[in-house]
C-alpha cells in the first residue's frame, strides 16, 4: 500500500509472498484478523517436487513492512491487530522478517511525515515445527 489513505485489510490470508503487506507513506492503515505465511508448508512441497524458485527475492521473505513515514501529520498510522505470522523461521531466504520496521527513505521527503504511531496490538508468532504460540 503506497500513497494510500483509510484502507482496511480484515479477515485475509496472505501466503508464499516475498512482501505480504508493505505500507509505505500511507495513512490510517489497519491490518485486523489476518494470516500471514511466509513460506508454507504445501508450496515447499511444490518447490521441492518441481525444483522451481522460492518466494526468497532480495534476499528476504517479509510479513509486513511498516515505514516509518506517512502522508499527512494530520492522520493515524498503522494498526495492526490480531495477525498470525508463521513460515518466517524454516525458509531458505537469508533475511526473512515477520515485521520489519523500515527507517529507510531514499530521495528528498520533506512533504513527508515521520510517524510513530503504529499500533501493533496483537501479534501471534507460531512455531512452525511444534505449532505453539
Amino acid at each position: 500500500m503506497h500513497r494510500v489513505h483509510n484502507v482496511i485489510v480484515s479477515n485475509s490470508i496472505f501466503a508464499d509472498n516475498d512482501n505480504s503487506i508493505d505500507i509505505d507513506r500511507a495513512d490510517e492503515i489497519t491490518v485486523e484478523n489476518t494470516v500471514i505465511i511466509g513460506e508454507s508448508d504445501s508450496f515447499k512441497d511444490l518447490q521441492a517436487r518441481q525444483n522451481t524458485e522460492s518466494v526468497c527475492r532480495q534476499n528476504r521473505v517479509m510479513g509486513i513492512d511498516l515505514h516509518t513515514w506517512k502522508m499527512f501529520k494530520e492522520y493515524g498510522g498503522a494498526t495492526i491487530r490480531n495477525v498470525t505470522l508463521s513460515g518466517f523461521t524454516d525458509t531458505v531466504c537469508p533475511n526473512p522478517s515477520a515485521i520489519w520496521f523500515d527507517t529507510f527513505v531514499s530521495g528528498s521527503l520533506c512533504r513527508f511525515v515521520f510517524d510513530h504511531s503504529y499500533q501493533l496490538t496483537v501479534a501471534i508468532f507460531v512455531d512452525p515445527e511444534t505449532r505453539n504460540v
